[in-house]
């Protein structure tokens, strides 16, 4: 699947798509008669599915075609970046239905720049650069082979990234990593006092006003973790002018032991001012996060939470049930 849709007529109605885009898929009439109330079902327009699909939507239009395309039985399927469309609800049954295809017996080779969906559907991964094979082995091993192309970003100084979005009224210099004792690391420890400083410098050395500030924590995959901002326990700052340092303290890192990078953004009045994807990364050792001299490092975890188990024999608190 190249382009899902491949062959819809506007003028036709769903259900006279479902058979015409069948048909150029290579399925027979009957097998499509056969499959029909699973295809719509699956596709969740079946309200619309005797109008023209000139009237759908962009992401009903991909419903259906993908719908049709997931009820195929080839014995390889390639699914090339379809899942990019479609809102989250769809693209995990599209998801679902692909791991089924392959508990069949039946081979899907499934191109994606999406990390969490090739580690959650294949088996095994390769790397292609230019169409070249680079690597191939589990997807975790693949995935952060892939990660690690990021990492050249990290040792380049925030003032010289180009690849930068927003206005320019503030600009990130500089971004590093201080422990307890305020010394330059990039390496700490599960449960470790952490303070992420991005250092600035405001376009002109003029005032900037109403400054929010946010770090976005990302795992190996890509897969943002948690949003560090500015706006969720403060009020904006109301003036930053010239150069200067932003500081995010992290008094117990909760995160499990591995790598890490982080995304910077800034903005002034609610404008976009500096955004940087993969400003910088951070590695996170095992360590005492409970403070019971045991290593806390759950690797079936993301990251790690306080909590306190207890046992009695009768609940020593009232219970309140809610009848609404």
């Amino acid at each position: 699947m190249l382009e899902v849709g491949t062959g819809f007529h506007p003028e036709l109605t769903g259900r006279e798509n479902i058979f015409l885009n069948g048909a150029i898929l290579g399925m027979s009439k009957q097998e499509i008669r056969q499959k029909i109330d699973q295809i719509i079902d699956f596709s969740g327009v079946e309200k619309y599915i005797d109008t023209p699909i000139k009237r759908y939507s962009s992401g009903m239009h991909v419903r259906l075609a993908f719908s049709v395309a997931a009820h195929l039985e080839p014995e390889i399927l390639i699914v090339d970046e379809v899942l990019a469309v479609g809102d989250v609800e769809f693209q995990k049954k599209c998801l679902g239905k692909m791991k089924d295809v392959s508990q069949k017996g039946r081979t899907i080779l499934f191109v994606s720049h999406n990390m969490l969906a090739v580690k959650s559907l294949c088996t095994r991964a390769i790397l292609l650069e230019s169409g070249t094979l680079t690597y191939s082995e589990r997807p975790t091993r693949v995935i952060e082979k892939y990660m690690e192309k990021f990492s050249g970003y990290t040792k380049i100084t925030l003032s010289d990234r180009v690849d930068r979005k927003g206005n320019g009224l503030i600009r990130f210099q500089e971004a590093f990593l201080l422990n307890k004792k305020n010394e330059l690391i990039t390496e700490c420890m599960t449960g470790e006092h952490l303070r992420l400083v991005l250092k600035y410098k405001t376009h002109d050395r003029l005032p900037a006003k109403n400054v929010n500030v946010a770090i976005a924590i990302n795992d190996n995959s890509g897969q943002q973790l948690t949003d560090l901002g500015t706006t969720y326990i403060q009020d904006p700052f109301s003036s930053v002018e010239g150069e200067g340092y932003f500081l995010c303290s992290l008094p117990n890192l909760c995160l499990v032991s591995g790598k890490y990078f982080f995304n910077t953004f800034c903005s002034v009045s609610g404008q976009t001012a500096d955004l940087i994807v993969n400003a910088g990364a951070f590695i996170v050792h095992p360590g005492d996060f409970y403070h019971t001299g045991r290593n806390a490092d759950n690797l079936q975890s993301i990251f790690l939470m306080q909590y306190a188990w207890e046992q009695q024999q009768e609940l020593d608190i009232p219970l309140t049930l809610d009848t609404k």
